[in-house]
């Protein structure tokens, strides 16, 4: 039997679902500092026609108008930038918070004595100075803390790892456990073939398998008549059934895995699921519980490309809306940290107890369960 690959399936369907109350506290937050940007649009238009040329000062109303051109366009920049969770939100809120306290000083001392002295102190301390503290605030709290990716080899400060944004999670072997060796002679057994036949056979296609490119359906088919059976429609549609019921039955969580996740999204940590896998792994995770906890499912057989293809974590911050820097990723094998790492992203290798022992990649820090990077947060 030939096999037909498909072409690489498009993107799969993300499990989106709102974030903690810290997150929408901080979107709140950034949208505000944007629109307060926005909002000093039409007052830069008032500047540049109101104000009176002056004998001393040449090109006065462009000299205001340009130094609230350049506070908007850093309230604007802060705003864009903390709704993407970029750590450089606090250079932009920095060079804001300089200009608007230039801003407040330049106002009060350059008004003239009666109405136009209150006029600037007013605006300088209802709206000039508290917004610059606000900006400073931000800049001291972001410039206070490196990017996690400055600092994944030494996770044992636990200050720092509270302020990853999002974190990448594999599934097998770092939240799922799975005897596949047993799954498979139950298969085998199905399908009237001997074990060998049927692990040598996924073995070879697999890689089609986890990329979409191949159907369970034709894939099983193909296992069949590669171990002397005949690919019957009746008996690769049950293969299927069968496959998709005993992996969901066979599989389980490990103990760490809902704590673990349930303590990312007290901290408004966005969560993605990111697997190596087959068309099976979906229902899997719904019936395991564990897809409800995270933000996206980035699957490869939905996708199209498998780890450590760079595509695939690309598309998982993609789907986040973060940066690679305030990103942390789990799993674990080494080659897929060290793929993720190309990107910027913080990666930490899980060799749970009784695993074959891998070395890990450069850079990349190792746990023994998800419980002891929890309690790392």
């Amino acid at each position: 039997m030939s096999l037909t690959l498909m072409p690489r399936p498009g993107r799969g369907p993300a499990l989106r679902r709102p974030g903690a109350r810290a997150g929408r506290a901080r979107t709140w937050l950034a949208l505000g500092i944007a629109g307060a940007g926005l909002g000093l649009v039409p007052w830069l238009a008032y500047l540049a026609i109101s104000l009176p040329p002056s004998p001393v000062a040449w090109h006065w109303p462009a000299a205001w108008a340009g130094l609230d051109a350049m506070e908007a366009a850093g309230l604007v920049s802060t705003g864009v930038l903390l709704l993407r969770r970029d750590a450089r939100a606090c250079l932009t809120a920095a060079g804001t918070a300089a200009l608007l306290l230039a801003d407040a000083w330049f106002d009060v001392t350059t008004a003239p004595p009666g109405s136009g002295a209150l006029t600037s102190l007013l605006m300088a301390l209802l709206a000039e100075l508290p917004a610059a503290a606000l900006c400073a605030g931000l800049a001291i709290r972001g410039l206070g803390r490196p990017p996690i990716s400055a600092i994944a080899p030494v996770l044992s400060d636990a200050d720092h790892m509270a302020w990853a944004a999002a974190c990448l999670v594999d599934v097998f072997d770092t939240i799922v456990t799975c005897d596949f060796a047993a799954h498979g002679d139950e298969l085998s057994a199905a399908a009237g073939i001997a074990p060998h036949t049927w692990h040598a056979g996924f073995a070879e296609i697999a890689p089609a398998l986890s990329t979409g490119r191949l159907s369970l359906e034709d894939g099983f088919a193909h296992i069949l008549q590669a171990g002397g059976a005949e690919p019957r429609p009746g008996l690769v549609a049950e293969l299927v059934r069968r496959d998709r019921e005993r992996l969901s039955a066979a599989a389980g969580l490990y103990d760490d895995v809902i704590p673990f996740l349930g303590r990312l999204r007290e901290r408004g940590v966005l969560i993605a699921l990111v697997s190596n896998c087959v068309a099976n792994t979906r229902p899997m995770l719904s019936a395991l519980g564990v897809s409800g906890l995270a933000d996206s499912l980035v699957l490869s057989c939905e996708i199209g490309w498998a780890k450590p293809s760079p595509q695939i974590y690309q598309l998982a911050l993609d789907q986040l809306g973060v940066a690679a820097p305030a990103t942390l990723f789990v799993d674990d094998q080494p080659a897929y940290c060290a793929g993720a790492a190309v990107l910027g992203i913080s990666a930490v290798q899980i060799a749970r107890r009784g695993a074959r022992s891998m070395t890990p990649a450069a850079g990349t820090a190792v746990v023994q369960s998800l419980a002891e990077l929890d309690a790392m947060l």
